[in-house]
């Protein structure tokens, strides 16, 4: 008994130092017309963090400004739709590639912790807090796919884009993963030790 509390005691250990390695990863974004698939002369720029959490949700904070303010016929332009494009597909997302947009900001149906300035400004933040997504954006996002775009009327397909950086949180240990493992390796050291006492009865 007194083995398989101390391996009880080292296997509590273990999961608690897993838990604890596991940290947030943030990296700057850098929007601009030039990163566009065709690129475009627009002033606008954009700013901000992008930020992917110890339980592989996300969170982002992004300011931009100066759209075009102007359409050549003089009608007004301003910003219509805004979005996170990625794709688990080597490649597919890259700097001068498109991929899907696979979470709405402005525009569409943004999920949960997202929010966004309304169409027709010209200047606003983009936010989003602890935003659940799928395994296939951590993929993409792993490769480098994943970015934003912002869209205008002048710029239909983008007038300021920003590439996120690849990310992959390497020191998380899934916990819901690691448990059944964990509780298999207790059960059977727990059987042994049964199995040695009756032995010795």
């Amino acid at each position: 008994m007194t083995m398989l509390k101390s391996t009880i005691k080292c296997l509590a250990a273990a999961s608690l130092l897993a838990v604890a390695s596991a940290h947030a990863i943030t990296v700057n974004v850098f929007l601009s017309g030039a990163q566009e698939t065709i690129p475009n002369p627009s002033l606008a720029t954009g700013n901000g963090t992008f930020t992917l959490n110890p339980d592989n949700t996300i969170s982002f904070n992004v300011v931009f400004a100066g759209l075009t303010p102007t359409l050549a016929n003089g009608a007004p332009s301003a910003l219509t739709i805004s979005h996170i494009h990625n794709s688990a597909t080597p490649g597919v997302g890259l700097p001068g590639t498109n991929a899907p947009v696979v979470i709405d900001i402005v525009g569409g149906v943004p999920p949960a912790g997202v929010s966004g300035p309304l169409p027709g400004v010209s200047a606003g933040v983009l936010v989003g807090n602890n935003v659940v997504v799928s395994n296939a954006f951590l993929t993409g996002l792993s490769l480098g796919n994943a970015y934003f775009n912002v869209h205008s009327n002048l710029y239909p397909g983008g007038e300021i884009r920003g590439q996120i950086a690849a990310l992959v949180n390497t020191s998380v240990i899934p916990v819901p993963a690691a448990l059944p493992l964990m509780l298999g390796g207790l059960l059977l050291i727990g059987a042994q030790a049964v199995r040695g006492r009756s032995k010795r009865v």
